[in-house]
């Protein structure tokens, strides 16, 4: 119940406020200069987006166009079949790409990834083309198996696949965690996609601020933790889980061949190398090993293990894409290991998507 002390205070302010002009333009001014400092507050810093350094918490969320929470697996998520049939373009060639994080760009707008600037390229060209994003961050090689079965199933308009795959396996594969619990995405048992309202959506933003900072979920946080902790650097046997990641890559491709669905494949590209410098070793928070289900990596992989370890999936990849007859772009050979594409050990920045999409429309015959 209001006291009836306040009906009065608020009927006569209600009176008042009707005929005082003044006062509802103190009243819409204030409203406003809220709403400004409520942006600025929660906004993330855009010269940092330009860095780019972006908080982890995109990172653990699947994308908001394409993916949602399944309902029969709350931990686990799935393409929106409807969302993508909107994005195929009637007399375009429509191309779908599968892979993570790093194919993904989830902290570039959309016409500063390389799939965009690429279609741009080569609609320059009067080729029809529709390249359509699908990549989410920690997606593996399982996951790519679930979306082109959906894809196929549900949208018989994409015919053709670009699959980026290997880096988000082979990290799974080096964090010591048991493989065959992985559903297809490394992240399948944080991500839980929640719709975007206005209050979870200022609070995304509070998360995201606040994880440019030295905390521990912070980027640059990961990134000091990576520095200080021990290294391992001896690659340890990975032959079981880069066996099952060819495993179900060969699964795609059976299923592409009985499907005519054409493929393609991607070597992935990245920073590591067998000696970084000291600017390039800090961008590093990755390839950690962990303990049991511990959060938190007691050691961290050295630079050299991780490019060995990458160099054994490309390898693999180009092998098992000739066995087959499909097609595979060494995109690895093709990308120079410096800063000016790399802004950690394997996401490219704005200047590096531009670089990598040429490199793809030097050589596009596809």
């Amino acid at each position: 119940m209001i006291p009836q002390e306040w009906k009065y205070k608020l009927n006569s302010w209600k009176r008042t406020f009707k005929k005082d002009n003044e006062l509802k333009v103190m009243t819409f001014s204030a409203l406003f200069l809220a709403i400004i400092s409520i942006e600025y507050t929660f906004r993330a810093n855009e010269e940092l987006i330009k860095a780019p350094i972006l908080g982890m918490h995109e990172e653990f969320c699947p994308h908001p166009n394409f993916y949602e929470r399944d309902k029969d697996d709350p931990t686990r998520h799935r393409l929106i079949v409807s969302d993508i049939r909107r994005d195929v373009q009637k007399g375009h060639e429509n191309i779908a790409i599968l892979g993570g994080s790093e194919t993904q760009s989830y902290y570039l707008s959309e016409h500063q990834r390389w799939p965009f600037i690429l279609e741009d390229l080569l609609l320059e060209k009067s080729k029809k083309l529709r390249l359509i994003n699908l990549a989410n961050s920690g997606n593996t090689s399982f996951q790519h198996v679930k979306d082109l079965k959906v894809i196929h199933d549900s949208i018989p308009q994409i015919s053709k696949a670009i699959v980026n795959t290997g880096i988000p396996d082979m990290l799974f594969a080096l964090s010591g965690r048991k493989y065959k619990k992985l559903g297809g995405n490394i992240f399948d048992h944080v991500a839980i996609f929640r719709d975007r309202s206005l209050i979870v959506e200022i609070e995304h933003r509070k998360v995201q601020k606040r994880s440019y900072d030295y905390s521990p979920m912070g980027y640059a946080g990961r990134q000091q933790r990576r520095w200080d902790t021990k290294k391992i650097n001896e690659l340890p046997d990975i032959e079981d889980e880069l066996e099952l990641h060819l495993e179900n890559l060969e699964e795609l491709i059976e299923y592409s061949n009985e499907n005519k669905i054409e493929l393609v494949f991607f070597t992935q590209p990245a920073l590591w190398k067998e000696k970084l410098t000291k600017d390039e070793n800090k961008r590093l928070w990755t390839g950690g090993r962990y303990e049991d289900d511990s959060i938190e990596p007691y050691a961290y992989y050295s630079e050299k293990v991780l490019a060995e370890a990458l160099d054994q999936y490309n390898s693999s990849l180009i092998e098992l894409c000739a066995e087959h007859n499909i097609r595979c772009f060494d995109l690895a050979s093709q990308v120079p290991k410096e800063t000016t594409v790399f802004f950690d050990g394997y996401h490219m920045h704005e200047s590096g998507q531009i670089r990598l999409a040429n490199i793809l429309y030097k050589y596009w015959d596809w």
